[in-house]
């Protein structure tokens, strides 16, 4: 959601002081904003500042060199600076978190690692023991919404390509996902960081066609009109994408976690 505030305000080109401070408002519900949902801020004002040609540069300018400075100096300082305040330990957090629930708290040993670096467990940490499974699966199970995405995409390159230019910058704007990857890397919450990527080329995309780009809305007719000559591919697509459900927070969907088993199995069995 804060994201979204974001995206509408530089979408609208106006109030562009107070992207800075939702940036700085995500940081300091998770850092893990930094990685997972600041990138669809940073795409709107990247696309303002170059593509755009109504937009004030100078705000835009200086709107997003505010809000990376202050997301990022947040982000060092929450992860590497900040503490708590004295008296305030994991079992406090533990017993009062238990009190206001009424009941038990599970998992207190992420408490104790992740929000105060005790134990075994540690803030930041590499958890790859399966990880090799979960990519391949993922990537598989995903390639027709993965094609789709590209096949769009290239839509909208190729129509900035005979509008004249600035395909280039078009061509980048779906890259902004790879800021998720180190995500996979420092922590196991696989389906939540799928999640992040999947919503990021779709807000982009639902963006661009609200800012009403002549490009993105010529990509968008073509689309519409493979959709219309295919309609049961895509009734099955959709059919599909409920058939392997809804994301789980570590094994991205059942499907994949029971695949992913499976090939373990396998693995233990030769």
């Amino acid at each position: 959601m804060v994201s979204l505030l974001g995206m509408y305000i530089v979408m609208r080109g106006r109030h562009f002081w107070a992207v800075p401070i939702i940036a700085a408002v995500g940081v300091c519900i998770h850092t893990a904003y930094v990685f997972m949902y600041f990138n669809l801020v940073l795409c709107c004002l990247f696309y303002k500042l170059f593509l755009d040609e109504k937009c004030d540069k100078k705000k835009c300018l200086i709107s997003s060199v505010v809000t990376i400075i202050v997301g990022s100096v947040l982000f060092i300082y929450m992860m590497f600076f900040l503490h708590a305040s004295s008296g305030v330990t994991s079992d406090y957090v533990i017993r009062r978190t238990s009190e206001f629930l009424g009941q038990n708290v599970k998992g207190a040993e992420t408490i104790k690692g992740y929000l105060f670096r005790e134990g075994e467990v540690s803030g930041i940490q590499f958890v790859i023991n399966s990880y090799k499974f979960i990519l391949l699966l993922t990537i598989i199970m995903f390639i027709p919404f993965i094609l789709e995405a590209y096949r769009y995409w290239k839509m909208i390159v190729s129509s900035a390509k005979s509008h004249g230019g600035g395909y280039v910058k078009y061509a980048l704007m779906p890259l902004g996902v790879v800021t998720i990857v180190p995500m996979y890397i420092m922590h196991n919450d696989y389906g939540r960081w799928t999640y992040a990527a999947l919503f990021y080329e779709f807000a982009i995309i639902w963006v661009l066609n609200l800012m009403n780009d002549t490009n993105v809305k010529e990509a968008t007719r073509l689309f519409m009109d493979r959709v219309r000559s295919n309609k049961i591919y895509f009734v099955a697509l959709i059919a599909y994408a409920a058939i392997i459900g809804a994301f789980d927070q570590n094994l991205i969907n059942p499907v994949i976690s029971s695949l992913e088993q499976y090939c373990w199995e396998i693995v233990e069995w030769f």
